[in-house]
Parts: C-alpha cells; structure tokens; sequence
C-alpha cells in the first residue's frame, strides 16, 4: 500500500538517506517528487513532509517551505495527531527562515510553540521546538525572539531535568541574544555621551562591562 511505502521512505529519510528517499517517493509518484492520486489527506501530508524535507535538506527553501504548507492544510483536513501537527508548524517556520521570509517563520513558530503547550506535549517535544525557534531566529540577528525563546528553552530543560551541559549552552545562547540585543542601544548611547558629554545610563554602563 502506498501509505506503508510512504512511511518507508519518511524513515529512511530520518535515518539520514536522502537520496534514498527522495529515490522511494518518486517510485511512488510515478517518477515525480508528487504524491499520486487517491492518497488519503494524512498519507498524502507524509508524502509532503518527506518532499519538505528532502528540499531543506538541498537549501531549496522555498520548495519546502511549500510543501510543509501543504503538508499542514492535509493534515488539518484529515484531523492529524495535535502533536504531530504542531511539529509541522515548526518545520514550515524552519523553512521561512531560511527562506529569509522572516516575519512568517516567527508566525509559524509561535503557532506551534502554542499548540505545543495547549495540546500538552511532552516536555522534550516543546523544548525541541522552543530550541529550534530560538536558534534559527539568533542566526537569522532577530535576537529579541531568539531570547524570549532561549528563555522558554531554559524553563522547559529545568522541568525535563536536563543535564549541566545542556543548560549551560541554552544559558550561554541567552546571554548571546541579550547582547546583540543591546548593541544598538549601546552604540546610540556612546553616540550621545560624545556628542553631549553625558554619562550612559548605569544599566548601559554594567552591561557593557558584560559585553
């Protein structure tokens, strides 16, 4: 059956395969990476998440990004597992980002960031995906959300028990938001010290002892 092939090439993608995959969906859509007709919605959305996949995995963003989108309207049409379905929101955020498309991976993630919580997902689950959120926005300089999420990421690993390690890079990760966040008032503030011959303001003058 086509929803078992399907599953097939999604786990042979995970396991790191992605010519392998992409070689087994296109077996299944008749030498295209298209999903044949009569899927049901949910078969068909795999179909999609592994053609979301294999795109990101070659940086074609866009691509992706269009294929999670239809991944996602499949999934709400055949009523996916609240989980799962948040999990897609967060791969289609990944690839707006990279997409450089900004102001819509921010949408995205908080929507799943949200139905994470509300649906009650595992602990690991929501700081996977808060992580995610926080390091593609860090690396994409929008370091007020990647802090915010850093900050999330850090309550999340406390109630999941993480280990010293762990915590330490999600704390280091935060202060590194922090302090890209300040940049700019920081140099605005050096600006008006020279120019007006004002002192900064105390908590500019300890930041910067930290930066």
């Amino acid at each position: 059956m086509a929803h078992q092939q399907i599953d097939a090439a999604l786990e042979t993608f995970y396991a790191g395969d992605t010519d392998g995959a992409e070689a087994a969906l296109k077996a299944i859509g008749g030498g295209k990476l298209e999903p044949p007709a009569g899927l049901e919605p949910l078969a068909e959305a795999a179909f999609w998440e592994g053609v979301g996949g294999i795109e990101l995995t070659r940086e074609q963003a866009k691509p992706a990004a269009e294929a999670f989108r239809r991944m996602i309207e499949l999934e709400e049409k055949g009523k996916a597992e609240p989980n799962g379905h948040a999990t897609s929101y967060a791969k289609l955020g990944e690839a707006l980002a990279k997409a450089d498309e900004i102001d819509a991976a921010i949408e995205a993630f908080d929507k799943a960031v949200k139905m994470k919580a509300e649906c009650g997902a595992p602990t690991p689950s929501r700081l996977s995906v808060a992580y995610q959120y926080a390091d593609t926005m860090f690396h994409k300089g929008r370091f007020k959300e990647a802090g915010e999420q850093f900050d999330n990421a850090i309550a999340l690993a406390k109630e999941a028990g993480a280990d010293d390690a762990t915590m330490a890079t999600l704390v280091l990760y935060r202060a590194e938001s922090i302090k890209h966040k300040i940049g700019p008032m920081q140099a605005s503030v050096r600006v008006q010290k020279g120019m007006q011959g004002m002192s900064p303001p105390p908590q500019i003058a300890v930041l910067e002892k930290t930066a």
